[in-house]
């Protein structure tokens, strides 16, 4: 995807932004570049649907200001994509091709990002909840998508713990009256 975009395609640049920040696909089309901080590494005003979304500003990794300048471009104000929504998906599929990725919707950006956060540096629920812009981290949930290579890596990045005795009262046979 990176590099797709070092090439200049444009489209890579807005799947990126979607990516790294959560956004919805009505979310990147609702953005007006007057609502981007620079400084604060924030957007606001573009959430939809829910209250949580509509009150939290959608924060960007630093790294994914060039992207965000550059798809701004000489623009002082206004949308930063200039498309409907159909022409918007269905340019968005057809930058899927142009790059040789898999072709699945835009919303499934929102998927990427909550697995990458869960799996990469395993930030806390309440952290990725906070990134998706949810009120409950089961929600965020149903959004990650850790396969058996990621879940291998976490477990097995585990230490093992030398205190082996179990706090006084517990470990104790169950009585199961037998």
């Amino acid at each position: 995807m990176w590099g797709a975009y070092d090439k200049g395609e444009t489209y890579a640049g807005y799947m990126l932004l979607m990516i790294y920040t959560g956004m919805m696909p009505g979310e990147l089309l609702a953005c007006k570049i007057e609502s981007i901080d620079f400084s604060a590494q924030t957007i606001t005003g573009a959430g939809l649907k829910t209250k949580e979304r509509k009150s939290k500003p959608i924060v960007f990794p630093s790294f994914i200001a060039p992207v965000l300048r550059e798809l701004i471009g000489d623009k002082l104000s206004g949308k930063l994509i200039r498309a409907n929504r159909d022409a918007f998906y269905e340019q968005y599929h057809e930058a899927e091709a142009r790059i040789g990725i898999r072709d699945l919707k835009p919303y499934s950006c929102r998927h990427t990002t909550a697995t990458a956060l869960a799996i990469g540096d395993a930030a806390a629920p309440g952290v990725i909840a906070r990134v998706m812009r949810q009120t409950r981290p089961l929600t965020t949930q149903k959004y990650t998508h850790a396969d058996v290579k990621a879940v291998l890596k976490v477990v097995n990045g585990m230490k093992k713990n030398p205190v082996t005795a179990l706090p006084k009262g517990r470990g104790k046979k169950p009585n199961t009256g037998m």
